[in-house]
């Protein structure tokens, strides 16, 4: 039995487009939100951090606001992280790009330190070695 949402999902191209955003977005989004509580960082400490309105995180962390790859840089570089992109073929499955691990360019041990995606829903962290690639199924 499916939902009224998977249904009106099916509709159209323009509505699988609309559904495949909206799954981006909270997927990155919770991501953050979820780093920002592991390491105890409130919208209003991120906020300082960025020289930007409490509203404005808000924003963006709610997808109130368009998040471009400029302001999540800026935003993972505030909680000391380095973003890695999985880009995989709906259809196919095939891996386009497969994240790696890279030399840490703030110079602190978080870049041993892999996030899950939301998707995966974990909680937790997983250090790896320095130059292994990393392999998701």
């Amino acid at each position: 039995m499916s939902s009224f949402f998977e249904d009106w999902a099916n509709e159209s191209e323009s509505n699988k487009k609309v559904c495949a955003q909206e799954d981006l977005i909270m997927n990155v989004t919770e991501d953050i939100l979820v780093i920002m509580e592991d390491k105890g960082i409130s919208k209003a400490e991120l906020a300082r951090k960025l020289s930007k309105s409490r509203s404005y995180v808000s924003q963006v962390l709610d997808g109130a606001r368009n998040m471009t790859l400029r302001s999540l840089a800026d935003i993972c570089y505030a909680l000391d992280i380095k973003p890695t992109v999985m880009i995989n073929d709906a259809k196919t499955g095939l891996r386009l790009n497969a994240p790696v691990l890279h030399h840490d360019w703030r110079g602190s041990d978080s870049a041993n330190v892999i996030y899950f995606p939301a998707s995966a829903r974990k909680r937790e962290t997983v250090p790896v070695n320095g130059d292994n690639e990393l392999k998701f199924a």
